[in-house]
């Protein structure tokens, strides 16, 4: 299930930060959620780590509204 609303188009995420790691996304996810914004994390193409482990780079976005 995703967090951004559907409509025609799909609009883009906006990246809004960058994290080191993913213990540093969810922190700053954190603060989003307790503003009432929804986010997620994307990890940067090209980057095999972080898909067996929390480490590696993370983008953090939010919808675009």
């Amino acid at each position: 299930m995703s967090i951004f609303k559907r409509s025609d188009p799909l609009p883009e995420p906006v990246e809004v930060a960058f994290a080191s790691n993913q213990t540093e996304a969810d922190l700053i996810q954190g603060i989003l959620r307790e503003e009432g914004i929804p986010s997620m994390t994307k990890k940067p193409n090209g980057s095999f780590l972080t898909d067996l482990f929390a480490m590696g780079p993370r983008h953090v976005v939010v919808p675009a509204s």
